[in-house]
């Protein structure tokens, strides 16, 4: 250990508000109306920018953005696999970037031949 380092942090604990507060910034139902947000909690504007610069606080929303995050992936990768059974290319193409099978590095002899073949009329035959 270095000269000068402590070997423990203060215990930073999150109170009542602080919880109320971060459930109500993250909720569906908050529409960005800061004022309203801190008069809901009980508290005022001052104590809701100290709060958001405490980097305990920071760190506890971040925490509970991650835990909402990964209980939606199923519903978003519902969504995306929907939209992609509808035909929908931007999903198609996302889906497979997302699972590592598709690489924006296509060449342009490739291009050139998907031109050819989307320049053939249908239902014609050619021999």
């Amino acid at each position: 250990m270095m000269e000068g380092e402590r070997t423990a942090e203060k215990r930073y604990v999150i109170n009542p508000k602080q919880k109320k507060l971060a459930q109500k910034l993250l909720s569906q139902e908050f529409d960005g109306d800061f004022e309203r947000l801190c008069s809901e909690v009980g508290i005022g504007m001052t104590v809701l920018y100290k709060w958001l610069g405490e980097v305990p606080f920071r760190k506890y929303l971040e925490n509970l953005v991650e835990k909402r995050t990964y209980g939606e992936i199923s519903v978003v990768w519902k969504a995306l696999i929907d939209q992609c059974i509808k035909g929908n290319v931007t999903a198609i193409k996302l889906y497979f970037e997302l699972k590592g099978k598709y690489k924006n590095d296509t060449n342009v002899a490739a291009l050139g031949l998907i031109q050819i073949l989307d320049d053939i009329p249908a239902g014609e035959e050619h021999d």
